[in-house]
């Protein structure tokens, strides 16, 4: 009964949301307030633009990963990648701008990160030398460190550090609060930034058979994350890179899609140096329903049947409608909604969090990804295994059929576990007890979000995360001045 109660709450919820929504966008079409309601929401970003100089720094309302980085005098470099399964990737890679290549040119709220983490502002060179064939060509508005092997190819001196994201988000949020961003910190310590961005989200949209409203497009799950996304992200670092290995770091479906990859792919194992582990999100805590969870609210949806999650939201985008609520709402009201969110459904509360440093992280957090993806985690949680998604489960097949799992114990690369001890989502203990190449830490009053907004990241988590990356460096190019023992 009470298991049946849930899961018509959780229904009417999502009903009343979907008529809400309709009803708002018929009210617009209606009636002429769409240009009114959009001036409105409008005047703080041209108020912020008249008083300094045209230039608009609130980050809530930029759009784009370049938008952000360029408030902080960073450039970025675009690259794309097609994945064996078609869909083409977006990789942001950090530039030092021409306009802004020392250090008294760093923002101030930069230098006040360095100060709380007790490090330096690091640059390893600010002008890229000439090829020696003088055939190559730099753009104009970045400097690029590098050095040139033999035949002439450009080898990047920065260590590379590829970064993803969590689960329907995107490269904006290693970045929407440069005061304790990770990525901008590393930048600023000589290491050659990459944000990848993983298949469906705003950046990854592109397909080379598909189009978004194709239902094929959408038919992919984890499995595809850690077996395309992954591997073509690392390779195209390495190749314009042309180091050998790089350093690797998750935020939560970040690392499981890694933990994935690394599982299935020993190949891949050689080409990280480090994998460092931010809230790792595999085997997840164990769910009934009498637990104390919030989640346990939602129980009987995940426990219900394939058919019926997808006649609730579809086969395409998963909760396509954070981004007309994001668009319509105060970034106030917005907030407000998805930490409301938040509590319902993992039992966060990011305490830790500065209030304006979580609008603007609100304002970024939603991308899109597929609906698979997200019953492929209820899959796992239903499960209590990290495993394949079950792609035969309502179709006949039968139940003695076990869904293959992936076999974290057989990962070689060093990992470096940083997670906090209010998580209430992962679990940690399995996961220390499979791997023999990790070393744990625990941030005790964080939880899993805080990894990405908690105000005190430079100093309780940032030294962590530079002394592993020292303990663990890439194994460096080969040029004309670095030999193979160099990698040994």
């Amino acid at each position: 009964m009470l298991e049946s109660f849930r899961l018509s709450f959780v229904v009417a919820i999502l009903v009343f949301e979907f008529i809400l929504r309709h009803v708002v966008t018929f009210a617009l079409y209606v009636f002429p307030v769409k240009p009114v309601l959009l001036f409105i929401r409008g005047i703080p970003g041209r108020i912020i633009s008249a008083f300094t100089n045209g230039s608009s720094n609130d980050l809530a309302v930029i759009t784009s990963a370049a938008e952000i980085l360029a408030s902080v005098g960073i450039a970025v470099e675009e690259f794309s990648v097609e994945t064996e399964d078609g869909f083409h990737l977006v990789l942001h890679r950090l530039c030092h701008s021409d306009e802004n290549p020392k250090t008294e040119n760093v923002p101030v709220v930069l230098k006040e990160m360095f100060s709380a983490a007790n490090s330096d502002i690091c640059f390893v060179k600010d002008v890229a030398p000439q090829p020696p064939n003088g055939n190559l060509s730099y753009s104009s508005n970045v400097s690029r460190e590098s050095d040139f092997d033999p035949s002439g190819e450009p080898v990047c001196l920065r260590p590379p550090v590829l970064m993803f994201h969590g689960l329907m988000m995107s490269s904006e949020v290693f970045i929407c609060n440069p005061h304790i961003s990770l990525a901008i910190f590393l930048f600023y310590q000589g290491y050659d930034i990459w944000l990848g961005n993983n298949r469906g989200n705003k950046y990854s949209w592109r397909h080379r058979d598909y189009k978004r409203n194709d239902t094929r497009y959408w038919d992919f799950s984890i499995d595809e994350f850690s077996h395309f996304d992954v591997p073509a992200s690392v390779d195209k670092v390495l190749a314009v890179t042309r180091w050998q290995s790089l350093i690797y770091i998750g935020f939560s479906n970040g690392t499981a899609q890694m933990f994935a990859a690394l599982a299935t792919q020993k190949d891949l194992n050689r080409k990280l140096s480090v994998f460092v582990s931010l809230a790792p999100a595999c085997k997840l805590q164990s769910l009934n329903p009498d637990a104390e969870h919030s989640l346990a609210l939602f129980y009987p949806l995940i426990c219900s049947s394939r058919t019926f999650f997808y006649l609730i939201f579809g086969k395409n985008i998963i909760l396509s409608a954070a981004d007309f609520w994001k668009k319509w709402l105060t970034r106030k009201a917005f907030a407000q909604i998805i930490d409301a969110c938040l509590h319902v459904l993992f039992s966060w509360h990011p305490k830790h969090a500065e209030v304006e440093d979580k609008e603007r992280f609100y304002c970024h957090i939603y991308s899109t990804t597929s609906v698979k993806v997200v019953h492929h985690w209820f899959q796992m949680l239903k499960s209590g295994r990290f495993e394949y998604y079950d792609n035969n489960a309502g179709l006949g097949v039968p139940g003695d059929i076990i869904v293959p799992e992936y076999h974290v114990s057989q990962i070689k690369t060093p990992i470096i576990l940083l997670h906090g001890g209010c998580d209430k989502l992962s679990n940690i203990g399995w996961l220390k007890r499979q791997l023999k190449t990790c070393h744990a830490i625990e941030v005790p009053h964080y939880e899993h979000i805080d990894f990405l907004i908690a105000k005190d990241l430079p100093n309780q988590v940032f030294p962590h995360i530079l002394r592993a990356l020292e303990q663990h460096p890439p194994c460096r190019p080969l040029s004309r001045k670095m030999s193979v023992s160099s990698c040994e």
